[in-house]
């Protein structure tokens, strides 16, 4: 169902008359989220994201590693196209 190795699916929950939601067990085990850890809250989309505050460095710089290489690819894209 899902192509992406990193994509798991844990359950749902739901959210409480306090706005909290419970994080399922298992999630909560496999990305070592701890009572009383900060997450970063943003959307894309429809979609919310959570993000550990601790790990919004490590994130940011994959983001940034991912863009300098696709700019590299779309510069040589270009640099072929403006030769030919």
């Amino acid at each position: 169902m899902f192509k992406d190795k990193d994509l798991k699916f844990y359950g749902a929950s739901s959210v409480g008359a306090r706005g909290q939601i419970v994080i399922p067990s298992k999630a909560r085990k496999d990305l070592n989220i701890n009572s009383g850890d900060d997450f970063v809250f943003f959307s894309h989309g429809r979609a919310l994201n959570l993000v550990k505050a601790s790990q919004i460095e490590k994130m940011l710089e994959e983001m940034n590693q991912n863009l300098i290489k696709k700019t590299k690819q779309i510069r040589k894209l270009i640099k072929t196209k403006v030769d030919k």
